[in-house]
């Protein structure tokens, strides 16, 4: 991938993915590929993925605050993400 990018273009595809997705009539398998390719653009899976900060401890050293800011960040990472597609 080029690190270039024609704004124009890169709108117009993201405009176009949305549509789909938003697209009552359009089939469910072209929806979700859709939201799939929105996803990579963004950033949020495939090999372009932004690696997450994340606390190393593994799951059964951490403490309860440990836990509880995990799940905070999750919890802001999801509703992060259910805006991104809902614009």
């Amino acid at each position: 991938m080029t690190d270039v990018v024609n704004p124009g273009l890169k709108d117009l595809v993201i405009s176009t993915l949305r549509g789909v997705c938003e697209d009552k009539a359009a089939p469910a398998a072209a929806k979700a590929t859709a939201a799939r390719t929105l996803a990579e653009i963004e950033g949020l899976l495939g090999k372009f993925q932004t690696v997450p900060v994340r606390n190393d401890t593994e799951g059964e050293n951490m403490s309860e605050t440990d836990i509880d800011q995990e799940i905070q960040e999750l919890r802001k990472r999801a509703a992060a993400n259910s805006a991104a597609l809902n614009q």
